[in-house]
């Protein structure tokens, strides 16, 4: 295979639902109860933990291995022409390559909900899901934005218009990122490298370092206070 099988336009509207949708849908989660019976994180602490390296990289995998079976089988199991090695687009000869999008899209809509719970102890992602109402509307925008850029986008996009039994099986095959997320909390975490998860391991400082900068966070704020008085 020589061309990619999604084209610019195609990347493009996938970056806005991917940056612009789903950072809406998740932002407008409420907060839950059993946050304030959180620890906070220490000072050193990773942003991105061992678990969401371990859930991108395993969630990447499968998501791979689905759209490769999808692209070299899709055409035989459906028994549709193949995209590959076109010298000019169709309608007929595009459903290939379209189909293979449409499920990589719906693979990563249904990753919203794994986006949700970002630990492994949290197994269920639909906890507290039908409280936020802006995220089953931006959902319901998204899915139906992409079933109308399949229908009607055309030759610019080279999105050739799907049955809708088509995009039930999209649907279908998109809600396996559900099981993947929960397959993600059931296995132990693999060792991440160093270079991976943190460039530079910091040191949490002592006891006495600690009792040194509040003993001189004291004495500064005290002598700010005298110089303002004179």
């Amino acid at each position: 295979m020589e061309e990619s099988p999604i084209n610019p336009i195609q990347m493009l509207w996938l970056n806005v639902i991917m940056d612009s949708f789903a950072a809406l849908a998740l932002a407008t989660d409420p907060p839950a109860e059993a946050l304030l019976f959180r620890a906070p994180n220490k000072k050193f602490e990773m942003i991105i933990t061992v678990f969401m390296w371990k859930g991108i990289i395993f969630g990447a995998i499968c998501q791979f291995a689905v759209l490769m079976v999808a692209l070299f089988g899709i055409p035989g199991f459906l028994n549709i022409p193949n995209s590959a090695h076109q010298e000019h687009w169709t309608e007929e000869n595009g459903v290939h390559y379209t189909l293979v999008f449409n499920i990589f899209i719906f693979l990563s809509l249904f990753n919203f909900v794994n986006a949700r719970v970002l630990t492994k102890e949290e197994k269920n992602p639909f906890v507290g899901i039908c409280q936020n109402w802006i995220f089953w509307l931006v959902i319901f925008m998204t899915f139906g934005g992409e079933i109308l850029f399949i229908q009607y986008g055309g030759k610019p996009t080279r999105c050739s218009p799907l049955p809708m039994w088509m995009h039930g099986l999209s649907i279908g095959i998109g809600a396996l990122s559900l099981v993947f997320g929960y397959i993600n909390k059931l296995t132990p975490d693999f060792p991440i490298p160093n270079w991976l998860t943190q460039s530079e391991v910091e040191k949490e400082p002592t006891i006495d370092e600690l009792e040194s900068m509040h003993v001189s966070s004291i004495r500064k704020s005290f002598k700010q206070r005298t110089m303002a008085k004179h």
